[in-house]
């Protein structure tokens, strides 16, 4: 299986080579066909960009709730 910290490496790589991807297209702006191709790729680009910002987030909430299920709780005098 897969762990969450390599899907994450691979978001951000498919978020890498979405924005390359773009900006190759953006050099086509002439043409309909690209102009249609740059703005799904922004919209693919934009999705991969936020799953990759959810499972971050996920993984440091899990983080933050693993250590403090670890730490020993603080005495109160």
């Amino acid at each position: 299986m897969t762990s969450l910290k390599d899907i994450l490496a691979l978001l951000s790589a498919a978020v890498r080579a979405g924005e390359a991807a773009g900006d190759c297209i953006a050099q086509h702006s002439g043409d309909p066909f690209a102009r249609i191709l740059l703005q799904q790729t922004r919209l693919a680009t934009a999705r991969h960009r936020e799953s990759r910002d959810m499972l971050r987030a996920a993984i440091i909430a899990a983080k933050k709730k693993k250590q403090s299920i670890l730490a020993p709780p603080l005495d109160n005098p």
